[in-house]
């Protein structure tokens, strides 16, 4: 009796490491897959992550973080910019900011280390900002203003 509950347990511990992994393969594979990035699902897993998203700016310590996380959904009524003051430090991994337009294609805005103001410009319609990242550490800040003679609205993802 108490061998069978072994070989249960056994089984089960199998099934929760096997399908783990699993999830972590795929969320692996986003960084480099255009079509995975673009895709309206995030899959993400950060080892840990503290700091804040706000309606128009980013503060975030990471370790850890694989796959895609949408930040923010920027509509616009028509062509216009937005400027995005961007600071990224990383400690090991791999990590970038893409625009994913409302025709799905990805445009990488800023990728690794940097510390600059990006100018980018937003197509007319819906507009993602994501955070990409294969096995991230480190920190990254960010700040958007838009352009005031253009209607862009910016909107949180929760």
């Amino acid at each position: 009796m108490i061998s069978r509950i072994k070989i249960i347990l056994l089984i089960l511990l199998i099934g929760l490491v096997t399908g783990c992994s699993q999830l972590n393969s795929y969320q692996a594979g986003i960084y480099d897959d255009d079509a995975k990035i673009a895709n309206q699902g995030d899959s993400y897993t950060f080892a840990n992550r503290l700091g804040s998203i706000k309606e128009t700016s980013l503060h975030l310590e990471f370790g850890g973080f694989y796959g895609k996380q949408t930040v923010w959904t920027i509509e616009a009524n028509e062509k216009g910019i937005v400027w995005l003051d961007v600071e990224i430090k990383l400690d090991g991994g791999r990590f970038k900011i893409c625009l994913v337009d409302a025709n799905r294609e990805v445009t990488v805005i800023a990728e690794n280390e940097t510390d600059e103001v990006i100018q980018v410009e937003v197509p007319q319609g819906k507009n993602y900002l994501v955070l990409v990242g294969k096995n991230a550490k480190g920190n990254a800040r960010i700040s958007l203003r838009i352009d005031e003679n253009k209607r862009i609205e910016i909107e949180l993802v929760n």
